[in-house]
């Protein structure tokens, strides 16, 4: 009797836990030991995605549309106030879409193929991507002079001209976004440009922008001419003492241009640098001009200080 008893017990509680396991897999195509579960999971818990449909189609492109919700409530934005504007022939005010895609153009994060025509059924591209998650999460736009000399790598996202090589459109995005080590292309050379995006690669995307916000966010811009007189600008203008406490992140120019290799340098007059931990540091320019940094915390924020020193 005991063992018929024992062996009730033991169903049972293989059947609560296959119960358990499968009710926790909300989608028929989407099982615990893809790579994109988690990311599929995260969406769902923030709203950005359904968790009534049976199937989530983790390999079917991705609508312009659609990428807008997941993108503008995993990005927090507030589509609930929306500005109203409805040029957009194609996204009326009673579309399902048109929250998020009116919050987001009012933001200047995403616009249309021209002022009546947004393309909200049209599948959204790699390169389209990469411009809406750089505005949506306020990743830094970096300068060319910030990357690596790109010939070796996704050469489909320049072009040449006269010997000069050019970012294409989005180009600048996407290798900001690769130097903060957030997304990658689909081989060594080839980024994918104008491919389309699918929907488990977009949600894991948005998944690593929002785990790895530490890196590419509370990033603080030292305007050099205003603490330097003397730096030269077309060279790396500062020396950090202790970089365990601040470090840079790039030099950028007053206008950020699409030329890689332009015909003049360009003047660094900005340096971006990422706060680490408390502190005061020194910084040194590349002419011998000092002045001190002091890393604090405010409001659970790391914020920067800067004194100039005698010289």
């Amino acid at each position: 009797m005991k063992k018929i008893i024992c062996s009730v017990a033991l169903g049972l509680s293989l059947l609560v836990a296959l119960h358990s396991a499968e009710a926790s897999v909300h989608y028929k195509d989407v099982k615990p030991t893809d790579n994109f579960y988690p990311a599929v999971e995260s969406m769902i818990e923030q709203g950005a995605i359904s968790s009534t449909l049976p199937y989530f189609n983790p390999n079917e492109k991705v609508t312009r549309g659609q990428a807008a919700k997941m993108i503008a409530i995993a990005a927090g934005l507030d589509y609930e106030n929306v500005s109203q504007f409805d040029n957009f022939k194609d996204v009326p005010k009673t579309h399902q879409f048109y929250p998020y895609i009116d919050e987001m153009h009012s933001k200047g994060i995403i616009s249309g193929y021209n002022y009546y025509e947004f393309g909200v059924n049209d599948y959204l591209t790699r390169g389209q991507m990469a411009k809406i998650l750089v505005n949506a999460f306020n990743v830094p736009l970096l300068a060319i002079e910030s990357h690596e000399d790109p010939t070796p790598q996704f050469k489909d996202i320049f072009t040449y001209n006269y010997g000069d090589i050019l970012f294409k459109q989005h180009g600048l995005e996407i290798m900001s976004l690769k130097y903060f080590n957030l997304l990658s292309g689909l081989s060594e050379n080839e980024y994918g440009i104008n491919k389309h995006v699918t929907r488990s690669q977009l949600v894991l995307l948005i998944d690593k922008l929002q785990k790895n916000k530490e890196s590419y966010s509370n990033i603080r811009k030292l305007t050099l001419s205003q603490y330097f007189e003397n730096y030269i600008s077309t060279a790396a203008p500062i020396i950090i003492e202790d970089t365990s406490i601040v470090k840079v992140i790039a030099y950028i120019p007053n206008n950020i241009s699409i030329r890689y290799r332009p015909s003049s340098p360009q003047k660094l007059q900005f340096a971006l640098l990422k706060p680490l931990k408390e502190g005061t540091t020194t910084i040194t320019s590349n002419n011998g001009e000092k002045i001190s940094v002091t890393v604090y915390k405010k409001d659970g924020v790391l914020r920067t200080s800067f004194e100039k020193l005698p010289q």
